[in-house]
């Protein structure tokens, strides 16, 4: 296994590792603010954990941090003391949770994607110059070696 291969599972571990730690610093805050909140908002401290995930660590981390909160999230629906009427409005903030979620990773995977192949682009672009001035500089070193006039023909079948 090359040595970039390891730093790289190394970089991605460390990045499930503050995703898993930010899920639990945002279960101990809805835990905190239930009894401001009378337990109405359990899912709400969840949604800036996904938001940082996934823009920082990107859509992996992201979804990581969707799926603990939306197991994490029912359980303290039961324990916030709210009586659901039934079980279908038990599952409401459940399922908008998950869509508003979902939404968040693709917008923010999207927005990275977009960043990294522009990123590509300008490194492409740069490295073309570099080329096109080096095949310049030769061209020019060979024009002023030769001592006699060159006539350079633009047409392939000369």
């Amino acid at each position: 296994m090359s040595r970039e291969m390891q730093f790289d599972r190394t970089e991605t571990w460390k990045r499930y590792v503050v995703t898993v730690a930010l899920v639990i610093l945002a279960t101990g805050v809805s835990l905190s603010i239930q009894m401001f909140t009378e337990g109405r908002l359990p899912l709400m401290p969840f949604i800036p954990v996904i938001i940082a995930t996934s823009i920082y660590f990107g859509g992996r981390s992201g979804l990581l941090a969707l799926l603990l909160s939306s197991i994490i999230g029912p359980i303290l629906l039961v324990n916030s003391g709210i009586a659901f009427p039934s079980a279908s409005a038990f599952s409401i903030p459940i399922v908008a949770h998950m869509i508003v979620g979902l939404t968040i990773v693709w917008v923010c995977h999207h927005a990275r994607s977009q960043k990294q192949i522009a990123q590509i682009a300008r490194s492409l672009s740069r490295s073309q110059e570099q080329m096109t001035l080096a095949k310049a500089q030769e061209l020019e070193t060979v024009m002023k070696a030769v001592p006699a006039a060159i006539y350079i023909g633009h047409d392939p079948g000369c």
